[in-house]
């Protein structure tokens, strides 16, 4: 609030902090005595009380400005801390899973035994498809000779159902075998690489 100066009228601000205080004009440069808070007509303590409501009211809306800025850089930070965390842990992960589809140094060993088996098995399987592209070759070309005129239409057909049998009976059992024997070399590589690693396992114990 505001007060009038005793000896050239201006204003000059007041707060109850300079009650009882002497002090110069700013505009007559006298001392003028501030008077006393409860020295003032009742309009002026009640001025004054509504200015210093409000400026508790700011004060305490600037507090709780500054608490809430304050909150949210603490929220922010752990956010970031658990976004940083879960990273971190999912990178591991992968890490993890990715040494566990490295093959270990026994499993490297045991894939080069039985190498004639596993050619073998490879075989089988490329002599399914030749032998079930060689049945689609010589339908194809029969076909195209019958439409030719150089070949009857009836000797294709009977001449496809008869190899059709055989040919998948011959394809399925190449098939198969390559299958199996790849089946068995599978087993027999996983018993062999259980095996050397529980040795291992057994050795570290020992040491």
């Amino acid at each position: 609030m505001k007060l009038n100066c005793p000896y050239c009228g201006e204003t000059i601000p007041y707060d109850r902090s300079l009650a009882g205080r002497s002090m110069s004009c700013s505009y007559c440069e006298h001392a003028i005595k501030m008077p006393a808070v409860e020295e003032l007509p009742q309009e002026s303590q009640e001025e004054l009380r509504r200015e210093e409501a409000k400026q508790e009211e700011k004060q305490k809306r600037k507090y709780l400005r500054k608490q809430d800025r304050y909150l949210k850089e603490i929220e922010k930070e752990e956010r970031l801390k658990r976004e940083r965390e879960a990273r971190e842990k999912q990178e591991e992960s992968q890490k993890e899973a990715e040494a566990a589809q490295e093959p270990v140094p026994e499993e490297l060993a045991v894939r080069k035994r039985y190498r004639a088996l596993r050619a073998l098995a490879r075989w089988n399987k490329l002599l399914a498809g030749l032998n079930l592209l060689g049945y689609v070759a010589y339908v194809l070309v029969h076909a195209v000779l019958a439409s030719r005129g150089s070949t009857p239409w009836s000797w294709v057909l009977v001449g496809a159902l008869l190899l059709a049998v055989p040919t998948a009976f011959m394809t399925l059992i190449a098939w198969m075998s390559g299958e199996l024997m790849q089946v068995f070399l599978d087993i027999a590589d996983d018993v062999r690489i259980t095996r050397l690693l529980a040795k291992r396992q057994t050795y570290r114990k020992t040491d």
